[in-house]
């Protein structure tokens, strides 16, 4: 499963990861080629908006819109198959729209609540595996784009494919899931190669501009999604599985239009290092990934090494928010799929303010300490939040105040971390 704040998606929100990648990967530039970048200026109404003209910024920003859609398709998709594998053992009682498994049944093995994280597993599971020989496809070759390019039909079929969801195909289409969940990270990953070089051309200056537009399009994206799918299920009254249809299908337009457009703005780039003899493509990932992890325990002890180890376990526990959240939702609150949307929808309007806040008590504190009281502060507020929603007795929208108070700790966290 891909995660809602990718932005924010490594993607946040679906909206911070984009911010925290580049934050990470831009280099001290000279002022002699941000002026270049500066003189390139397009003729709209605001050249900022433009990119100063820059075709692989135009590219960057739209791909990352493309990408939003999915990411909240996934949400969607997500309750329609805990809904369709209830009821295949028991059913969807009617009243409090849970799940009927009252003597733990199984169907392919796992109960109908694990299904999500299972899928989630799997994705992670393949990432880890085979992620480094993407990564040296990048790296040691020039067909970056074309992985670009590939990776984005192959995950536009697989969302076509999965508008066809329903009590008969569910199980091969949960499988597919888990594959797009890996066909998703190929995407960020080729994606991600773009920024040092973007960030070399523009400058620091620009580049700080460019991170905030990407991070700001993306959360647009991604709200304009969800706003369209809620909408479209309110007016005609669709079923769970039939919203699940709809979000599939809006997302398929979503791939078409801005992975058409992102890729076409984006250019071939040369391979960055050339293999050493007798060194295969399929192993110098693995290679590279070993020498680095190996230069980091013994070089930066101190201080990398520890953070790096921090951010393994902050970045894996904010990234599961999004699927466990919707089995929690589904499986034990008993909201509806668009309920469920419209809970997504506030945490990520309520990213916003918790990006303000974040800057504030950085501001107060220092980075450090603010990333610390982010993650307790997120920590608290998710078991809180989870153990009194599960014991009131009252209305079940009141999911939606945790969901923004949620929101705003992501809001807070993801930005924070870069710093």
């Amino acid at each position: 499963m891909t995660t809602m704040m990718e932005p924010m998606a490594k993607g946040a929100p679906p909206i911070a990861n984009d911010a925290t990648a580049a934050a990470l990967l831009q280099t001290e530039d000279t002022q002699e080629t941000s002026e270049k970048a500066s003189k390139k200026r397009c003729c709209g109404f605001c050249s900022c908006c433009c990119f100063e003209d820059v075709d692989m910024a135009k590219g960057y920003n739209v791909l990352g819109l493309g990408r939003g859609g999915v990411v909240m398709s996934n949400i969607f998709l997500a309750s329609a198959l805990i809904h369709l594998a209830c009821d295949e053992i028991g059913g969807i009682d009617p009243e409090t729209n849970q799940c009927t498994n009252e003597q733990g049944a199984t169907t392919h093995g796992m109960r109908p609540s694990t299904l999500i994280t299972n899928i989630a597993v799997i994705s992670g599971l393949l990432a880890a595996f085979f992620m480094p020989v993407f990564g040296a496809v990048i790296d040691y070759t020039s067909h970056r784009k074309l992985l670009g390019v590939g990776s984005a039909v192959f995950l536009t079929l697989i969302q076509a494919t999965q508008m066809a969801t329903n009590s008969t195909t569910w199980f091969p289409m949960a499988v597919l899931q888990a594959i797009a969940g890996f066909v998703y990270q190929i995407q960020v990953v080729t994606t991600y190669a773009y920024l040092p070089e973007m960030a070399r051309f523009v400058g620091q200056n620009l580049m700080n501009n460019f991170t905030a537009i990407f991070t700001m399009s993306q959360f647009a994206s991604q709200a304009t999604f969800n706003i369209v799918v809620i909408a479209i299920s309110i007016a005609v009254s669709l079923t769970t599985v039939q919203t699940a249809m709809a979000s599939q299908a809006a997302s398929v337009v979503w791939c078409i239009v801005f992975f058409t457009v992102g890729w076409r703005y984006m250019p071939q780039r040369p391979a960055k290092h050339v293999l050493e003899k007798k060194q295969s493509i399929l192993t110098a990932g693995f290679r590279q990934n070993f020498m680095t992890a190996k230069a980091i325990w013994t070089k930066f002890r101190v201080g990398l090494k520890w953070y790096l180890l921090a951010l393994i376990f902050a970045e894996a526990s904010a990234a599961a928010i999004t699927s466990v959240s919707v089995v929690y939702l589904n499986d034990t609150i008993g909201l509806t799929t668009t309920q469920i949307g419209i809970f997504f929808l506030i945490a990520l309007v309520a990213t916003i303010p918790g990006a303000k806040l974040g800057s504030y008590i950085t501001h107060a504190t220092n980075p450090n300490t603010s990333w610390k009281l982010s993650q307790l502060t997120l920590l608290i507020t998710l078991v809180i939040g989870a153990f009194t929603l599960e014991n009131l007795k009252g209305p079940k929208e009141l999911s939606y105040i945790w969901g923004g108070f949620v929101g705003v700790l992501l809001g807070w966290f993801y930005p924070t971390e870069n710093l």
